[in-house]
């Protein structure tokens, strides 16, 4: 039995993942049409009583704003509170008869589509369930990636200074690379990630970022270097070749991350401000930065005529934002080229920032005179930045597009930046970004829709705790990292 063509229009849409998505648009003249997703079920799936009927079933998605009905001809019975309201996180489903109008509620309510129904707004997909399967058990992992073709391995990370590679047919893992003799091991430094060059299938190129003793506060230095593999599964420790060093003054607050910008090819590398909070803020320092090198041109690396402080006195051409106290985790979303971190607080606030693939970089996050949304130097963590006396134009900064008061979530300490998921195994998470706190060891993700942040959830994985790190395979599942353990996040 079909939706009345009068009022309902069926749209099936082919994604690259080779699964289909059908939405239901109901819409009248003068009204914003709003999407409903259909499925049909034959009755006896439902009711065992009535035989050989077919009906065809609309989801109604919950967002923040709930189900709002614009147009006349809707009437509905109140089954508890507010029926133009679906409860929070909870879906509706309504069995539709065709024949004679009528829709039933699961929970009890009846609306009358005899004539039409017009809805406004987009109302976002409920998030079903998700489990985190252990994929292998290792030493310190704190990184996970792949070269971006190679949908059968992906790479972990260990703190000590050990590449291992995953091997996703089953699960099974051999070292790739060893340069646990040179890495440092100590506070929060070590080997912490690594970086496929995008031409890894034909030049073998990687980059990594580890901490090594030296330096000219004795407390190590950040190094950016740069390997070769002979093969997928192999790579020469001796092939080292360095791009980038930093001195660090104390062994905490160290960033930790490389990355290849998806759209220009160029090499991204946090640092933390090494426990120097004023240093964030000065142009001619690389602590508390997000650096853009080209690995392509130069020796051992050219600094991009595009990158935001080339022309200004004084300061380091290699900047690409600044006004961070310690991005541990930054990704790029693969399908917009926005750049999204963690930057792990202090006393007040943990958050989560973007910076527009469009926008050029040069954004200011805001520390030390901001903490998330919470003004630093007020020490209270309450006063905004309107009030802050260490910011003469808010609008100067780009503030999180969310964070988290340790008041408000108790438990709370270190945010752990994680990815926006755009795989093929949870088609429904498309466009949810997922982060972490390590402390509490939650784990959330939202969705954006345009810059306003919707479907906030907190996700319940009894297998995680403490996660410290998030990784992305080529086909662009994701992975959460433990003391002990790489999961993969599938659907439950």
């Amino acid at each position: 039995m079909k939706l009345r063509p009068s009022w309902v229009a069926v749209l099936l849409v082919a994604s690259a993942c080779q699964a289909q998505f059908a939405t239901t648009e109901v819409s009248a003249p003068g009204a914003t049409p709003f999407l409903l997703d259909t499925q049909q079920w034959s009755w006896e799936d439902l009711s065992p009583t009535v035989p050989d009927v077919l009906y065809n079933v609309l989801r109604l998605r919950p967002g923040d704003e709930g189900f709002r009905c614009v147009a006349s001809n809707l009437s509905t019975s109140s089954w508890e509170g507010d029926p133009e309201l679906p409860p929070p996180g909870e879906a509706w489903w309504y069995l539709v008869n065709a024949d004679d109008g009528w829709q039933e509620n699961r929970h009890g309510s009846t609306l009358d589509v005899s004539e039409r129904c017009a809805c406004s707004g987009t109302l976002p997909e409920p998030a079903p369930d998700l489990i985190a399967e252990v994929v292998g058990d290792f030493s310190e992992p704190v990184h996970l990636t792949a070269p971006r073709h190679d949908r059968m391995r992906a790479y972990v990370v260990e703190r000590g200074g050990v590449i291992e590679v995953l091997d996703l047919r089953d699960d099974t893992s051999q070292v790739f690379l060893d340069i646990s003799a040179q890495v440092r091991v100590r506070g929060e430094m070590g080997l912490l990630s690594l970086a496929f060059h995008p031409e890894f299938e034909t030049n073998g190129r990687f980059f990594v970022y580890y901490n090594a003793p030296g330096g000219a506060f004795g407390e190590g230095v950040a190094r950016v270097a740069e390997f070769v593999a002979s093969d997928p599964d192999t790579a020469d420790p001796l092939s080292e070749r360095l791009i980038y060093e930093s001195d660090r003054p104390t062994p905490v607050h160290v960033g930790g991350q490389v990355a290849f910008g998806p759209r220009d090819g160029y090499l991204y590398v946090s640092l933390g401000d090494g426990d120097i909070p004023d240093a964030a803020q000065l142009l001619d320092s690389e602590h508390g930065k997000i650096l853009r090198l080209d690995v392509d041109s130069g020796e051992p690396y050219a600094i991009p005529p595009d990158n935001p402080f080339v022309d200004v006195p004084g300061a380091l051409g290699e900047i690409w934002s600044y006004g961070l106290r310690n991005p541990w985790r930054f990704t790029f979303d693969r399908e917009t080229g926005d750049l999204w971190l963690g930057d792990v607080g202090d006393g007040c606030s943990e958050e989560v920032s973007r910076g527009l693939a469009t926008a050029g970089g040069g954004e200011n996050f805001g520390w030390p005179m901001m903490e998330g949304i919470y003004c630093a130097a007020a020490e209270d963590c309450l006063t905004t930045c309107g009030g802050c006396p260490t910011v003469t134009e808010c609008a100067e900064l780009t503030g999180p597009v969310v964070d988290f008061s340790r008041m408000e979530v108790p438990g709370t300490c270190s945010v752990i930046g994680g990815h926006v998921y755009r795989g093929c195994r949870m088609p429904e998470m498309t466009g949810r970004y997922f982060y972490a706190d390590w402390c509490a060891g939650d784990i959330w993700s939202f969705r954006l829709d345009g810059d306003e942040l919707v479907d906030l959830r907190e996700w319940d994985f009894p297998e995680i705790w403490g996660p410290v790190s998030f990784g992305e395979d080529a086909r662009g599942e994701i992975y959460v990292m433990t003391a002990e353990y790489v999961l993969r996040l599938s659907p439950g």
